[in-house]
């Protein structure tokens, strides 16, 4: 939480000087996958702390944010795709206007549910300092019962300027996650709920039967 909050009060300063109203939102549900020690949020005491004075708002943070042990914010597959469903939900039904979301590339997955590209670095697809945009514009009702969020044409041509991409399918989002996930969880970076468990175990059966 910290290196976000820093991360946002130097991106924005500007932002923030023009604009004294404005506050960051320190968003629990946002902190990063993995229970390792940097990606652990420092407890609420100090950053009030820390953080006074600043154009920070923290009552979105309960005493136990921080505790990865046990509760809501265990580093498990679930838990952590039902808190991207909570984060987006904050944002589109709570927050007006444009909105910059400054997180970890873990998270960032389970938040965009794009999975493109999650392999392809240490426990994220996102390049540091990466930016793209996108929008609550949900086709289908089960979009938007899920808060779903839809990258924007320019944010895709950002990434690929020469237009060779192609949008991948909701089945092919969801292979790619199910194996991201399996691979994240041999490095520690979360648990596999029981449904990934079963799902992981097929996957090493049918490479025995080979």
């Amino acid at each position: 939480m910290r290196r976000t909050l820093y991360t946002a009060l130097l991106a924005f300063r500007k932002v923030l000087q023009l604009n004294p109203n404005i506050r960051i939102i320190a968003l629990p549900e946002l902190q990063e996958t993995s229970d390792f020690a940097c990606d652990t949020g420092s407890s609420l005491a100090q950053l009030r702390e820390e953080f006074k004075g600043q154009p920070i708002d923290l009552s979105y943070l309960c005493e136990e944010w921080n505790d990865k042990k046990q509760g809501r914010f265990r580093p498990m597959t679930d838990l952590t795709e039902q808190r991207a469903f909570e984060a987006r939900r904050i944002i589109r039904d709570g927050l007006k206007g444009t909105v910059a979301v400054v997180a970890h590339g873990g998270i960032n997955h389970y938040f965009t549910g794009d999975w493109e590209g999650s392999s392809s670095g240490s426990g994220t697809g996102w390049k540091n300092c990466e930016y793209r945009t996108y929008k609550f514009d949900n086709p289908s009702s089960d979009m938007t019962e899920q808060a779903a969020v839809v990258e924007t044409e320019d944010s895709v041509r950002r990434r690929f300027p020469k237009g060779d991409h192609k949008e991948l399918t909701a089945a092919e989002q969801h292979d790619l996650r199910v194996s991201t996930e399996i691979s994240w969880a041999a490095d520690g970076y979360i648990l596999l709920s029981e449904t990934n468990h079963s799902l992981a175990s097929n996957s090493t059966g049918k490479g025995d039967e080979k």
